[in-house]
């Protein structure tokens, strides 16, 4: 990525942004992933930025560029205020048609701000008609990746808007192997494509069992608000012992997922969905023969659960 590229995406100072192009950096150039610094600062919503991008355009007007035909007509002589020029990149976007567009990777603009958990474009995106439900390659929509990053407003926003709760995936991360968008797909083996639900995301059928960071993070709210759509706790993934993912095996439910070895540190939020999965009547067949000796101390303060695992 270029240095103004990375400046809009991460939202840094609105001075060192003018600086770059003062200095003559391209905002009108794409990442890898097809997307300008114009479309990354509006990713980001770094307000005082875009209007400084926005000034540029202004300035230097594009000969090919979604912002082209609205400048045109728009007649603008100068970046208005704010809540104006963010208004005015959503206008160039329906101008040019962009709403429902979609990255290199297979990603909508929807799907991208939902990542970016920016609710005020989710919002603007779907009003203008975005869909929900478009696919990547690998089967994700803007609703998985809301599952993925665990912000239950902006699922709950795509559910009211049409979003397909029950739409399946066939990998653990929305980005191919050639991405450099924080992420990879990992290869399966074999002609049957692997199948996991929102569910089996949220209780973590990810690549990075090892990663301390994602064994602490787990959204009780999110599985709460999913087993409350109707998805089922006992549905198994399909196919997953084909992709290269450290025991994850053939068929899992949502409980046998969490209980895969070193997935996630035993907390109180642990046992917390652990209790709303045993509920609700979750399958934990084979969980308590998969545990060694020095497990069953983890279940301190959890002692019917664990006999509920072993029952199973």
């Amino acid at each position: 990525m270029t240095a103004i590229q990375v400046a809009t995406e991460r939202g840094v100072d609105a001075g060192l942004v003018a600086a770059l192009l003062d200095g003559g950096a391209n905002p009108y150039v794409e990442t890898r992933e097809g997307l300008d610094s114009f479309l990354l600062a509006l990713l980001c919503g770094k307000a005082d930025n875009l209007t400084v991008l926005l000034e540029h355009a202004i300035a230097h007007p594009p000969d090919d560029h979604w912002l082209t035909n609205w400048l045109r007509s728009s007649g603008l002589s100068n970046a208005p205020d704010e809540q104006a020029t963010f208004e005015s990149y959503i206008a160039a976007i329906a101008d040019a048609d962009l709403v429902n567009a979609w990255d290199m990777n297979g990603h909508s603009l929807l799907f991208l701000a939902v990542g970016r958990e920016n609710q005020l474009l989710v919002e603007e995106l779907l009003r203008l008609g975005a869909d929900p439900n478009l696919a990547d390659p690998l089967g994700w929509t803007s609703f998985h990746e809301a599952v993925r990053v665990e912000n239950v407003p902006l699922a709950k926003l795509l559910v009211d808007h049409g979003a397909d709760i029950y739409q399946t995936v066939s990998n653990v991360s929305p980005y191919s192997a050639f991405s450099s968008s924080g992420g990879s797909a990992v290869a399966h083996n074999g002609p049957l494509i692997p199948a996991m639900n929102s569910l089996h995301i949220a209780v973590g059928a990810n690549p990075h069992p090892m990663d301390l960071e994602a064994r602490a993070r787990l959204s009780p709210d999110m599985v709460e608000f999913l087993l409350d759509l109707g998805l089922d706790p006992n549905e198994k993934t399909r196919h997953t012992s084909a992709l290269q993912v450290w025991d994850l095996r053939e068929e899992e439910a949502p409980l046998q997922i969490m209980f895969r070895p070193w997935r996630y540190t035993w907390s109180p939020t642990f046992f917390r969905v652990v209790q709303m999965l045993t509920d609700r009547g979750a399958d934990a067949a084979g969980i308590a023969d998969r545990m060694k000796p020095d497990d069953v101390a983890g279940f301190e303060g959890y002692e019917a659960l664990w006999e509920y695992l072993r029952a199973a």
